[in-house]
């Protein structure tokens, strides 16, 4: 090995410790001819050298990443669409330095939203795009997609929306909902994107979008029905957002971009052919040729076979995928794409499998592969692909299904116009759920019909059979997203998540449903602190319902939209809705909402004016029931504002409205309701006897449904007198055994809250039915733990203990326990928890009733969580094999972690409980264990979540139903 005086002296280097620094690994050479001049002068020739520069471009890129890390935004972490960009990238990008500070002076200066870069074949502009994507200047926050044509996953609208979610979710740190079609994932884009640019501006930072290819976009072809990728572009940026786009010339631009849009007048920037690109293609050329004309045993051959699947796929193949096609061992696989074929067909990150897919390299070498294998060729090796999807499809789409299967094979279905096995596809229920547990919704399902759908119609002779087909699965599709329950959106919104919250509401397809979704998220929104988003949306959903004809459920929406103007203040606004509403029922609520804004205000008679006008719209109201109700509403909206005279005045009326209620049972609960209103006036006599008259009303009834539900109301109203020992008279007497333990037990719980300790214990004692009895002592045991007050918390644990174990049916036993085991746990009796826990999980898996099951797994899943077993919790709740089941499990599970401070966490396994529940395929069935998850969940959102230092075990609130749901029916 020459010295180092030898080598600095051949190298025309003085330095010779920078030398030694090389050689040890410590230093890189500064550029690549240095690096060959070091190998030359320690005697490397011919390929050595080659291979050694190649070997030295890798760790300078390397090198160059590792340092530019430490400035890389948050963001990327969480995208795995940057990913994808990297392997786009070259290592070193060569002679673009002008170019690349152009793109930078461009994105921070002047008022320019558009800019077009073009350039023919071998321009490198892609590789200038993907390193200026990566290599951003540092004000800059770049979010890109590049259009594909070689890959056909990753040419069209549907692949740009994806790509682009991913990165704005990222960037606004928003979990994506499972969305069902592509009318809302574009319209999701779309908000993200404004929000992002927002975020952006307010981190001091330009956001940029960067879409390169757009000549490459496949879908907007004709019979596709997708939008083209051009016309998804922003025709009115948000603030802070400039848009880059680079492409060939040719085809022009689509024909679906407005006119007025900016990319039909944007300034273009030509760029030059690169001798650099122009070196790489023509050596991958090269290779092409070599492969058909010398691999000679051409069905035996793999790089003919590998080339020819590839051509023939359309791209996005992996290496399994690829093993099974050809038949060859992995390390065959390996070694070839490892090789100088890699210049020709390369991988690349893909979001649909977690390996990596392969593609030729440049859009030129596919199409020259496809001229030369020619037709028949290319038919056998689609025949190929066929025979393998097909045997997918017959084993039901197993969950080892390849990802090229969920849009690259239609991708070339639809491209060879092979209608039959499209609409195969697109009509197959087994498919739509596997895509949707794939993907996370049905977007990609109703696209596929779209496609096929649209393909039909544009027959000379369409198969209408096949066109009626597709569209009965269409609306199976979107009637089983009709099911979301209307209160997930605001458990969204209120766990920190509210894009993803509005876009879930905006998916539901009844307009009714959505309609209360939206109004709940709305009051969601403003109770989490975010009034300005609730207002905003609140004006949304006004517009939308002004755009919905005779429609009584968007008029109630518009009612409960502006009650919340009114709430937040803007009285104006709130009153100009009320007015301008079909329906008094509506109109009233409104207007009482404003009695309290006003009086709040101060603005005394404002609040009288509004009061005398809502009450001369109830009294219009044919319903006396619902008069009397909206009567109360208005007298406690007086008494809140510290009207008193007045509230008592409107109290007078609505109880001479009360006594002409003609049901009993309703007026028995409306006499109640309107003794609470007197209580908080301070006519406690007058609440009295109205009490008194709520009772003989109830007593009255015959029917002994009706009349234990009216004596439990009235139970409640004589509590609210503060007559609590006739309250618990009344509600020992009520015979049916679930009112009589509603009644009971919130005797008992008001008592606890008074200090009668002993006599809430005597009243939870009381409760004859043991399941019940077991639970309200269990309540009551952890209302004392939680106090403080251990000792006494233990003896009712003990005693709901005795009663729980007294129990025969398996079901109500577990039950029991596991409310038991929560107590116990609460109260410091960590050991007896678990025992309690674990005998109630031997139990649980005795219960043949799947529902029943699922409740007793949730709470045990909570257990042990609430025991800090977390690892045994989740491994409870996933091991339920029914949907719905699992999805109640997860959630109980995840609103113990939320609560306990480990939000991450929760949210995933919140996310996967709804996903679990939407993958339930019967309608009914899909309902009843979403209405089931989001009882849990909306408890779990309600309070804020302690820091993850904050110990759990004592402050972890009921996540489940279970233990209070049969205290009312």
């Amino acid at each position: 090995m020459p010295s180092l005086s030898a080598l600095a002296a051949s190298m025309n280097m003085t330095s010779r410790t920078r030398i030694g620094e090389m050689l040890r690994g410590l230093a890189l050479p500064a550029d690549t001819e240095q690096a060959r001049a070091l190998l030359e002068a320690m005697g490397a020739v011919g390929d050595e050298v080659g291979r050694g520069v190649r070997l030295y471009d890798a760790a300078h890129a390397e090198r160059g990443q590792q340092i530019l890390g430490a400035d890389r935004p948050g963001w990327w972490l969480r995208s795995g669409y940057v990913e994808q960009v990297g392997d786009i990238a070259p290592l070193r990008l060569l002679d673009r330095d002008d170019e690349l500070a152009e793109l930078a002076t461009w994105c921070t200066g002047g008022d320019e939203a558009y800019v077009w870069w073009r350039g023919g074949p071998r321009a490198g502009k892609s590789a200038l795009m993907a390193w200026f994507a990566l290599h951003p200047p540092p004000d800059v926050w770049v979010v890109s997609f590049f259009v594909t044509a070689r890959l056909s996953s990753q040419a069209d609208s549907v692949a740009f929306t994806d790509g682009l979610l991913d990165q704005l979710s990222a960037i606004t740190n928003t979990q994506l909902p499972p969305l069902p079609s592509p009318p809302a994932r574009d319209r999701l884009r779309r908000q993200l994107l404004g929000e992002a640019a927002a975020r952006a501006v307010k981190a001091g930072r330009r956001l940029v979008l960067l879409v390169d290819g757009l000549d490459e976009d496949c879908g907007s072809q004709p019979g596709l029905g997708l939008s083209s990728i051009a016309a998804c572009l922003p025709k009115r940026p948000p603030p802070g957002l400039r848009v880059i786009v680079a492409g060939r010339p040719d085809p022009p631009i689509p024909a679906d971009v407005d006119a007025d849009h900016p990319l039909q007048s944007c300034r273009i920037r030509w760029l030059t052919v690169s001798s650099h690109a122009t070196r790489v293609t023509e050596l991958a050329q090269r290779e092409l040729d070599e492969v058909l004309a010398t691999d000679r045993v051409r069905h035996d051959g793999l790089s003919y076979q590998v080339l020819g699947l590839v051509t023939a796929s359309g791209g996005g193949l992996d290496r399994r995928d690829l093993q099974q096609l050809t038949g060859r061992p992995a390390f065959e696989i390996d070694r070839l794409l490892g090789g100088v074929f890699g210049r020709t067909v390369a991988g690349r990150a893909d979001p649909h499998t977690t390996g990596r897919v392969f593609m030729f390299t440049h859009e030129t070498l596919r199409v020259q592969a496809v001229d030369r294998l020619g037709e028949g060729s290319l038919a056998s090796f689609a025949d190929r692909l066929q025979t393998w999807a097909a045997g997918y499809q017959q084993r039901g789409w197993p969950v080892e299904t390849p990802g090229y299967l969920v849009r690259g094979y239609p991708r070339m279905l639809s491209d060879a116009n092979d209608i039959d096995r499209l609409v195969a596809l697109a009509a197959d229920p087994a498919r739509h759920d596997w895509m949707l547990n794939t993907t996370g919704g049905d977007a990609a399902a109703l696209a596929e019909i779209s496609t096929a759908h649209t393909i039909i119609c544009m027959q000379r002779s369409p198969n209408l059979f096949d066109a009626l087909r597709l569209a009965w699965y269409r609306d199976q599709l979107l009637h089983r997203n009709g099911h979301i329950p209307t209160q997930l959106p605001a458990v969204w919104a209120i766990s920190g998540q509210p894009i993803r919250a509005e876009a879930l509401a905006r998916s539901i397809t009844d307009p009714d449903s959505q309609a209360e979704a939206l109004i709940g998220l709305i009051k969601a929104l403003a109770a989490a602190g975010e009034p300005d988003r609730a207002v905003m949306l609140a004006t949304s959903v006004e517009h939308a319902v002004r755009s919905v004809p005779d429609s009584r459920g968007w008029e109630r929406s518009l009612s409960s939209v502006a009650r919340m103007f009114a709430a937040a203040g803007d009285a104006d606004r709130a009153r100009q809705i009320a007015r301008s509403l079909k329906y008094a029922q509506d109109q009233a609520p409104v207007l009482t909402a404003l009695v309290s804004t006003y009086a709040a205000a101060g603005k005394i008679d404002w609040a009288v004016a509004v009061a005398n006008e809502a009450q001369r719209l109830t009294r219009s109201i044919m319903d006396l029931s619902w008069q009397a109700w909206a009567l109360s509403n208005l007298a406690e909206a007086f008494a809140g504002g510290g009207l008193t005279d007045h509230a008592v005045t409107v109290a007078t009326t609505a109880e001479q409205i009360v006594r002409s209620i003609a049901e009993p049972h309703f007026q028995a609960r409306a006499q109640s309701d309107l003794v609470k209103v007197l209580v908080t006036v301070g006519q406690t006599d007058h609440a009295v006897a109205l009490a008194t008259a709520a009772e003989h009303t109830a007593w009255s009834i015959v029917e002994p449904g009706k009349q234990a539900f009216a004596l439990a109301h009235v139970a409640s109203a004589y509590a609210a007198a503060g007559l609590t020992d006739h309250a618990e008279q009344l509600a020992q007497s009520i015979t049916d055994p679930a009112w009589q333990a509603y009644a009971l037990t919130g005797m008992a719980t008001a008592n606890a809250a008074a200090g009668e300790i002993n006599r809430a214990e005597q009243i939870a004692r009381s409760i004859a039915e043991p399941r019940q009895r077991a639970q309200a002592l269990a309540s009551l045991a952890r209302a004392f733990a939680a106090a403080g007050q251990t000792d006494r918390a233990v003896t009712l644990a003990t005693a709901a203990e005795h009663t729980a174990r007294s129990i025969t049916e398996p079901d109500t036993q577990a039950l029991s326990l596991i409310c038991l085991a929560r107590a116990l746990f609460i109260a410091g009796e960590t050991g007896r928890a678990v025992t309690a826990a674990t005998a109630a999980e031997h139990t649980a898996r005795s219960i043949t009733t799947p529902h029943v099951q699922a409740e007793a797994l949730t709470g045990l899943a909570w257990t042990f969580a609430a025991a800090g077993q977390t690892d045994r919790a989740e491994q409870t709740a996933r091991s339920i094999t029914q949907p719905d089941a699992q999805a109640s499990s997860l959630i109980c599970l995840a609103r113990a972690l939320f609560t306990a401070g480990e939000t991450g966490r929760a949210v995933t396994l919140a996310a996967a409980a709804e996903h679990a529940a939407r993958s339930i395929t019967e309608p009914e069935a899909q309902a009843q264990a979403l209405a089931d998850v989001i009882k849990v969940l909306v408890a779990m959102a309600r309070p804020t979540a302690p820091s993850p230092s904050s110990p759990p075990p004592n402050t972890l609130p009921d996540p489940s139903p279970n233990c209070t749901s049969s205290y009312g029916p």
